[in-house]
């Protein structure tokens, strides 16, 4: 449980940062503590049930 938990913080705080920032996926990825931003995106799509840069077209329409 304590894991799922830390999971969803990450998850989390990824989201807001794709929502509010311009920051890249990879910088997210590592800072919210992947190294490898393919396993950030496949453990966020998990997750959230979309890609990290679909969350971002969608917090920003005018993104692509």
């Amino acid at each position: 449980v304590g894991s799922e938990m830390c999971i969803r913080d990450r998850m989390d705080t990824a989201a807001r940062l794709l929502q509010e920032s311009d920051l890249p996926v990879a910088e997210i990825a590592h800072r919210v503590g992947y190294e490898d931003p393919s396993r950030f995106s496949a453990a966020f799509r998990r997750h959230t049930g979309r890609r990290p840069t679909e969350l971002r077209r969608v917090a920003c329409p005018c993104a692509e």
